[in-house]
């Protein structure tokens, strides 16, 4: 009899053992820790729910990072692009009612830098001091080359231009940086000469010539004369060889100088230079547009109210497709008014002809903007709208006690790239370029330098966006397999825009005092 005990309660347990009577819920996560560096690919994860049931939710703490969902049985975390120092995320999965929890380590990514400081047209500077902070004081070579290793990106460059003026560069992640220090107007760091003749010219009429290809460009406009008009033209280069057509558009200005009717249009293609070079009969022949060979463009101008139209200039670019050209200005307007009227030419040999329009604004302060936009010629109207200027946040005018430890703010584009000027009259000037809305004063000890004691120093925000060319981002500003930047800012500011849209924003200066 008891042993027919036994052996029913034996029975018995194992029936609730294959029922699970006495199994304890439980949630796991795999991996349960791993390390990534920033910017690296997706990493798997996957939970496992036993003896329950329910949808499993997954978080991220702190929010650093992005997952490809936030449920299901499994999810993919992608570190953030970039970290300065190293952190520690926590990534939990959650379903009835427990928790698991799995830890990822970022490590910021590291990079070997070698790059080349130059003037503003590309040209390499020698002997010019080159700090990373965290690493030592590197100078130019006879190139203008410097490097520095295992830099965490982003990082930021400060060169010593001059004893008296600092070029500072944020946010940059590329091993192969291009820094433009300098200031005043540039050119291409290669040239050429073309000389020709163009046929069919009339005299009393204006002739436009300009010529681009990838890497070089040119464009001015004469007084044409009767039956052939000579010419020569200074090339800019930006490499030492390139390829470019010619263009020649005549036209007839009203009494105002604008263009009023266009008459003519020629062509000399796949013109061949080399930097230093002569280059003699570069001739065109002008052949007759077809009539109507003019029309209207009606030009509206949409800027905030902080802003007034100072003037508006009408541009005929003629370049291959996407190949960037300043063009020949046809017309422009002094005036205050929201909406002109420009003569656009009726040309349909030229499947990218395009009218660009610029307009210069400015604020009750004088403080200078410039916006711009493109239609092809064929177009009959084009409305520019234009962005909110920068305003500077903080500090507040007229601040005091400034050192590197306080914080400069401003709203503005999220699509600019920001140049900030610190200005101590004519003796001291801080250049800093950044697509970030906040900065701050660099720390220049490495340098062996201080800032005036007790100075008073305007301060100015001045938003770039060169469409195409230059627009956000810091390594795009720093490329240097792209055109100078000091180039493509310098034709836009004076109404030769190389790209088809962008602009250049001015806010309103402040003053700010140094501490003692």
């Amino acid at each position: 009899m008891k042993r027919a005990i036994v052996i029913l309660a034996s029975t018995l347990l194992l029936l609730l053992a294959a029922c699970g009577g006495s199994t304890t819920p439980s949630l796991t996560v795999s991996p349960t820790s791993v390390t990534v560096t920033a910017g690296d690919g997706p990493v798997s994860f996957s939970a496992t729910l036993s003896g329950a049931s329910g949808a499993i939710s997954w978080n991220l703490s702190p929010n650093l990072g992005t997952l490809s969902s936030n449920s299901g049985p499994s999810v993919s975390y992608t570190p953030p692009a970039t970290v300065a120092t190293e952190q520690t995320v926590t990534l939990t999965a959650s379903a009835a009612g427990l928790n698991a929890n799995a830890t990822i380590t970022i490590e910021p990514r590291k990079t070997d830098v070698n790059g080349v400081v130059t003037d503003l047209s590309g040209n390499p500077l020698s002997g010019k001091k080159v700090f990373i902070p965290g690493h030592q004081l590197q100078t130019t070579d006879d190139e203008g080359k410097f490097s520095f290793s295992n830099v965490v990106v982003p990082y930021t460059v400060i060169v010593e231009y001059s004893s008296s003026q600092y070029d500072v560069y944020e946010g940059l992640t590329r091993s192969d940086p291009r820094i433009s220090a300098g200031n005043g107007l540039a050119g291409g760091p290669y040239g050429a000469q073309v000389y020709g003749s163009v046929s069919n010219t009339t005299s009393g009429n204006k002739l436009g010539i300009q010529g681009a290809g990838e890497g070089c460009m040119f464009a001015r406009i004469i007084d044409s004369s009767a039956d052939n008009t000579s010419y020569d033209a200074s090339v800019s280069l930006y490499k030492k060889t390139c390829n470019l057509d010619v263009y020649a558009l005549e036209w007839a200005n009203d009494v105002y100088d604008n263009a009023a009717n266009f008459v003519s249009l020629g062509k000399r293609a796949d013109v061949a230079l080399v930097d230093n070079g002569n280059f003699h009969g570069i001739d065109i022949q002008l052949s007759q547009l077809n009539a109507p060979t003019t029309h209207d463009l009606s030009v509206t101008l949409s800027p905030p109210s902080s802003l007034t139209p100072a003037m508006e200039e009408a541009i005929v670019k003629l370049s291959p497709a996407g190949v960037p050209a300043s063009g020949v200005p046809t017309a422009s307007f002094n005036t205050t008014n929201t909406m002109v009227t420009f003569k656009s030419p009726n040309i349909n040999s030229v499947s990218d002809a395009r009218m660009t329009v610029w307009g210069a604004f400015t604020d009750s302060d004088d403080n200078s903007s410039m916006a711009w936009d493109t239609v092809p010629v064929s177009s009959n109207s084009i409305t520019i709208g234009v962005p909110e200027p920068p305003a500077i946040s903080e500090p507040a005018n007229n601040t005091t006690g400034v050192t590197p430890a306080t914080n400069f703010a401003w709203s503005g584009p999220d699509d600019a790239f920001y140049f900030v000027e610190f200005r101590h009259s004519n003796s001291f000037v801080v250049y800093i370029y950044t697509a970030a809305k906040q900065t701050h004063l660099p720390d220049l000890s490495a340098f062996n330098v201080n800032y005036p004691s007790n100075a008073s120093f305007d301060v100015q925000v001045v938003g770039y966006n060169i469409n195409g060319i230059y627009e956000s981002d810091p390594d795009q500003f720093t490329d240097p397999n792209k055109l100078p930047p000091g180039i493509a800012f310098g034709l836009a500011y004076f109404g030769s825009p190389l790209s088809d849209s962008g602009f250049i924003l001015g806010s309103k200066k402040i003053s700010v005092t140094t501490a003692n």
